[in-house]
């Protein structure tokens, strides 16, 4: 998987790009193009935000450095280089959303400022800083990112959450869910079947991850409620509680807990 914004960029100074994917492959089978190792019909780009506080700082425009993702970079792309630089700056720019979206069908979006969208049908949020907020996300639809103050409700069928940050927050993450990295703060309400949620820092706390679930670190004063069928909690930290493991279920590590380092079959 490649960083965002990946792209290929024809010989023409064209770019090829998809809000659907972070990967080069997918988009050289999607537009059906040769591939080669001599970059004679594209070359391979990425479009890399700056970096604030640690975390990627996808809403400055001017903050992002092109990079050909090739051993070479062929001589054709120093012609187009500037063009594709342009074009690049644009698409973001295109993305960063500080209104009211009360649907969103398609395309990505970076959410800024107050922006808010209600609901998230089709398409990607990339990232949400800022006092923005997602409402729910539903079918297709992906949340990557959410920095400060940030938080999550609701993500529904093979739904995926990307990194919630400082003060974060989500809550209901569903069907084949996933909830990786949640930070400061941060705190994880409800992932459901074959759920999965792995680091929730400090002060964080999980409460319910159903079947197939499994927990990996909950940090310092953390504690999680709940790991059903198959579960497993990897790593409780100080103060940390486990409340609840079923069937199958195993706890690696709690810090405060009697028998360390693990503990088989059902917890409570």
């Amino acid at each position: 998987m490649c960083n965002f914004f990946p792209a290929l960029v024809l010989r023409n100074g064209d770019i090829k790009w998809h809000e659907a994917t972070d990967s080069h492959s997918d988009l050289v089978v999607h537009f059906g193009l040769p591939d080669d190792t001599e970059c004679r019909h594209f070359a391979k780009i990425e479009f890399v935000p700056a970096t604030k506080d640690n975390h990627p700082d996808y809403a400055n425009v001017n903050g992002y450095t092109l990079k050909v993702d090739e051993p070479t970079t062929p001589a054709w792309f120093e012609e187009v280089r500037n063009r594709v630089e342009t074009q690049c700056r644009t698409i973001i720019k295109s993305m960063i959303t500080d209104g009211h979206v009360p649907l969103m069908l398609g395309g990505c979006r970076i959410l800024v400022g107050t922006g808010v969208i209600d609901y998230v049908k089709a398409g990607r949020v990339v990232s949400v800083s800022d006092s923005g907020s997602v409402g729910s996300v539903s079918g297709s639809g992906r949340v990557g990112y959410v920095s400060g103050s940030g938080r999550v409700v609701s993500v529904s069928g093979s739904g995926s959450v990307g990194s919630v940050y400082d003060s974060g927050s989500v809550g209901s993450v569903s069907g084949s869910g996933r909830v990786v990295s949640v930070s400061g703060s941060g705190r994880v309400g409800y992932v459901s079947g074959s759920g999965r949620v792995v680091s929730v820092s400090d002060s964080g706390r999980v409460v319910s991850v159903s079947d197939s679930g499994r927990v990996v670190s909950v940090s310092d004063s953390g504690s999680v409620g709940s790991v059903s069928g198959s579960g497993r909690v990897v790593s409780v930290y100080g103060s940390g509680s486990v409340g609840s493991v079923s069937d199958s279920g195993s706890v690696g590590y709690d810090k405060n807990a009697k028998n360390n380092p693990a503990n088989a079959g059902k917890v409570s």
